[in-house]
């Protein structure tokens, strides 16, 4: 995959230039009355996917469960229940950079993250892995459901314990050829800035084999605006780098490892900070997209 040039460091959501031209028909002064019937309009409407697709897993889990025990079909359906309900937000414009990789198997995928949007900006991609998620997020009603039929695996923060148990379960997705996504920061960055990255995802990758594979997350944080419950425009964007090996590597390799997958993710974030720049319009941006904005709007 080609690499751009050359570019200045940058925050995961550098906001002092991420803003659209005047042009761009998510301009800034948005009036606060629409960001409110948005934001209303949105949560009535996720509502409605959260439940319909719960009830799409619920008939598919138990055929799944005996043909095919990867839960590629209730994880596809519910990951792309997030790009759908991306999709329906007229204050966010989501897309995908760049070349999209065939369907990665035994792999490590980690990534930034800033906003619980990341998620669905990651539903984008066309195909399924299993996210290591918070076990309170499990216990929300048809959401939480929803992604314990999908696989996810649910880990208590700051638990030793439940830290083990996740990653043993990483272990065991692993081993039937299916990615696990795993945040290394290991939790939101409130500043934009990338935080220290924590050791379990590439001990996990080392132990079993599995390359890594870095995706970069840009501009979702301006989705969910810090100073308010009400959205915010977005241009956010995705682009998935190149799978790192890990053969030879042995668990003394771990510092190693993270410093070059952490350099790996500030590269892709500085080329999404240079297409978003380059970009004054979403149709810009989408011709930038080697299957980039249009592309991630079919695979939904």
């Amino acid at each position: 995959m080609e690499q751009s040039q050359s570019l200045q460091p940058l925050r995961a959501n550098d906001h002092s230039s991420s803003s659209p031209k005047a042009s761009d028909p998510l301009k800034k002064g948005t009036p606060k009355i629409w960001r409110a019937l948005v934001t209303f309009y949105w949560c009535l409407c996720s509502v409605v996917i959260v439940v319909v697709t719960f009830c799409l897993q619920l008939l598919v889990f138990p055929i799944e469960i005996l043909v095919d025990n990867r839960r590629l079909i209730t994880g596809r359906l519910f990951r792309l229940s997030g790009a759908v309900a991306a999709h329906i937000n007229p204050l966010w414009r989501f897309s995908v950079l760049g070349a999209i990789p065939e369907t990665p198997r035994k792999c490590v995928v980690i990534a930034n993250h800033s906003s619980f949007t990341d998620v669905m900006l990651l539903g984008f991609l066309p195909w399924d892995m299993k996210y290591m998620s918070k076990r309170v997020n499990m216990l929300v009603p048809f959401f939480g459901w929803s992604m314990w039929l999908a696989g996810d695996i649910p880990v208590v923060r700051n638990n030793r314990s439940s830290a083990s148990q996740a990653l043993d379960l990483c272990s065991k997705w692993l081993q039937r050829n299916v990615p696990v996504l795993i945040f290394p920061e290991g939790t939101r960055s409130r500043t934009g800035e990338l935080l220290p990255f924590k050791d379990g995802a590439f001990k996990l990758a080392i132990q079993n084999g599995a390359d890594i594979l870095p995706i970069g997350l840009y501009g979702t944080a301006d989705a969910t605006p810090k100073d308010s419950f009400l959205f915010g425009k977005s241009y956010a964007s995705l682009k998935v780098g190149n799978l790192i090996s890990v053969a030879g590597l042995t668990t003394a390799d771990v510092p190693s490892l993270r410093e070059t997958c952490r350099d790996e993710l500030v590269k892709l974030l500085d080329e999404l900070k240079h297409a978003k720049q380059s970009s004054s319009t979403v149709a810009e941006m989408a011709t930038l997209a080697a299957g980039g904005y249009h592309q991630g709007v079919q695979a939904v």
